[in-house]
């Protein structure tokens, strides 16, 4: 590619070529090889097991409907018994987000003193006990009370998606069903059941804002919850989890842009907040982890980036930019530079950098700083409310192939997004990003036909030295050959003439 081209434009590119649609799978990081550089145990197994509690934190975070998306660091100074929670947010971090954190957290320490006291047999054992039933059901009422409270207009947004669709869904399974439910279906009824009961609990106290629930209805809706989302975690991991996929294609249902009605996606955005709220409970509960409700926590709330994107001014702008790319004229990238001008207005565009690329900029910042924290290494999971956009992956890969610490998080749901910023990074990322980019947009212009690449093939060099890649020669014998397509009436049948 050109060493001139703007990585940020190509990311502009595949944003418009895409649409915000799915270009593949979702690229979810496989952890197996990978263990905890620093944390609160050096024991693999155990470090894994605190995955998604950041995962959890950063989703709890969430509290508007929209456009709000976290990324979360830990780190854990036994020495001082002090943890430490860095927070990134697309837009920022609002103070009253901290302030419901600490009082989360604060939460989760009284969960995990009284669990402490209330220690079943084999004290010795390394395994987590079993959540004791009846212990402390006061404070895990309250902990999802808050977060609820906290969380209501985001839950209700994400309640509203998916609820007619899976209401639908399982009037039709019952329909097919006539001579009743059993196994998984019926797993599947109490879990819709359960979840869809939650989101009407919710969404009558989003609507009522001088509505409030008594404890002992607090009680009965976490309980019912927590069933849920057992009933759900059985459908989701059935037939070695893949049940959900083949009701789905059995049953039909509720079409969705062609296909059957997506079923595990559903579930698991409306089991998403009793999971979180699980995955608390069991992180209090836990002997080995119990360290970290102990020490004391701080947060930091990393500022928000953002930058201004220079975009080409006009049609022939683009047009070289995309030829630069290509290193070759083809017809259709005159319409693709009126599309791209069209869709992005020049001059420039604001563009924030988003949460877990600022906040691995961040902390490698710190890092070089040296202060009392910057001397202690964060885990190397980064814990994230949501899976990162694909430019996002590609900028973190880039940055773990520098020689230095490396940083993981979930993965990508695998969209392009624009506007769309990387941070400001050294030349040799910027180049590697760059190389990644030129790579997946090769890969999208053969996966479209706009070009043809051998399996083999890399984006094209500059033509040897001596040679012309435009000589007036070659312009005459593609006229000759576009007269004879056209005179054979078509392609193909100039093709089979020249044949025969």
């Amino acid at each position: 590619m050109s060493n001139e081209t703007d990585p940020h434009l190509l990311v502009a590119i595949m944003q418009r070529a895409f649409a915000q649609k799915q270009d593949s799978f979702p690229r979810r990081v496989n952890l197996e090889g990978h263990t905890l550089e620093r944390g609160i145990t050096e024991d693999r197994i155990t470090s894994i097991r605190t995955f998604p509690i950041l995962d959890a934190i950063a989703s709890l975070s969430v509290s508007q409907g929209t456009h709000e998306v976290y990324a979360v660091a830990l780190q854990v100074d036994p020495v001082n018994q002090k943890i430490r929670l860095t927070i990134a947010g697309n837009q920022g971090v609002p103070v009253y987000l901290k302030a419901h954190l600490v009082k989360v957290w604060g939460k989760l320490q009284e969960l995990s003193t009284q669990y402490a006291e209330n220690r079943g047999l084999d004290p010795n054992s390394e395994r987590s006990p079993r959540v004791p039933k009846g212990v402390a059901l006061p404070t895990r009422v309250d902990i999802f009370r808050d977060i609820c409270q906290f969380s209501l207009e985001k839950l209700v947004t994400r309640g509203e998606k998916w609820r007619a669709g899976l209401s639908h869904f399982m009037r039709q399974l019952v329909k097919h069903r006539k001579t009743g439910l059993q196994g998984v279906e019926l797993d599947l009824f109490h879990a819709t059941l359960g979840l869809l009961k939650l989101h009407k609990s919710l969404s009558g106290l989003h609507l009522d804002s001088k509505k409030e629930f008594t404890h002992k209805e607090w009680v009965d809706i976490y309980q019912e919850s927590m069933w849920a989302s057992k009933c759900t975690q059985r459908v989701l991991e059935y037939d070695n989890g893949t049940g959900c996929e083949k009701l789905a294609r059995k049953l039909g249902g509720r079409r969705c842009y062609g296909g059957p009605f997506r079923l595990r996606r559903a579930l698991e955005k409306l089991n998403s907040l009793p999971r979180n709220i699980k995955i608390l409970v069991a992180f209090a509960n836990s002997r080995r982890l119990r360290p970290a409700l102990q020490y004391a926590m701080s947060i930091v709330a990393v500022p928000a980036q953002t930058r201004f994107i220079p975009l080409p001014r006009s049609q022939d702008d683009w047009l070289l930019v995309l030829q630069n790319e290509t290193e070759q004229h083809y017809p259709w990238q005159l319409g693709e530079a009126e599309a791209l001008l069209q869709a992005f207005k020049p001059p420039r565009k604001k563009c924030d950098v988003h949460c877990e690329c600022s906040l691995i900029q961040y902390l490698e910042r710190c890092h070089a700083s040296g202060t009392a924290w910057d001397k202690i290494p964060p885990f190397n999971y980064l814990g994230v409310s949501k899976l990162s956009c694909y430019a996002c992956y590609l900028w973190i890969t880039a940055f773990n192939e520098q020689g230095g610490r490396k940083i993981f998080t979930r993965g990508s749901h695998g969209k392009w997004c624009f506007p769309w910023a990387m941070p400001n990074s050294g030349k040799n990322l910027v180049r590697s990003m760059a190389k990644k980019l030129s790579k997946e947009y090769y890969a999208y212009l053969s996966m479209s036909g706009l070009i043809w690449l051998d399996e083999d093939s890399t984006p094209p060099s500059s033509p040897v030295g001596g040679e012309d890649s435009d000589t007036e020669e070659d312009g005459e014998r593609a006229a000759m050959i576009a007269t004879m397509v056209e005179e054979s009436g078509g392609i193909a049948e100039a093709f089979s003439a020249f044949l025969y």
